[in-house]
């Protein structure tokens, strides 16, 4: 098997299991970070050293996703947080104008 064959992630998935991907991510994407950290490390023809690289290849995607959901979701609180406001402010209103 040549070197580029034993980075190919298909090759590393079948010997240490799929990649930590959710629908909507990028295959594509982490396949070529998988490679390209398996070539800069020299991890072709070492099984334990291809084990720690997809070890912290994987930590680092789900890492990045967390960051990326995080930051979804203080944008949706921050949304819903405005929201109710302006609906507070608008029943708020509409009670003094009732009121008069």
């Amino acid at each position: 098997m040549s070197p580029s064959e034993k980075s190919n992630p298909a090759a590393i998935a079948a010997l240490l299991g799929p990649p930590p991907l959710l629908n909507g991510e990028n295959a594509e994407l982490y396949n070529h970070l998988l490679t390209r950290v398996t070539e800069e490390l020299g991890a072709e023809d070492d099984v334990i050293l291809q084990l720690l690289t997809k070890r912290l290849v994987d930590g680092y995607w789900e890492s990045t996703r967390y960051s990326r959901h995080r930051a979804v979701l203080i944008e949706r609180r921050v949304r819903q947080s405005a929201e109710f406001q302006a609906q507070r402010r608008k029943e708020q209103k509409a009670k003094r104008d009732a009121a008069v």
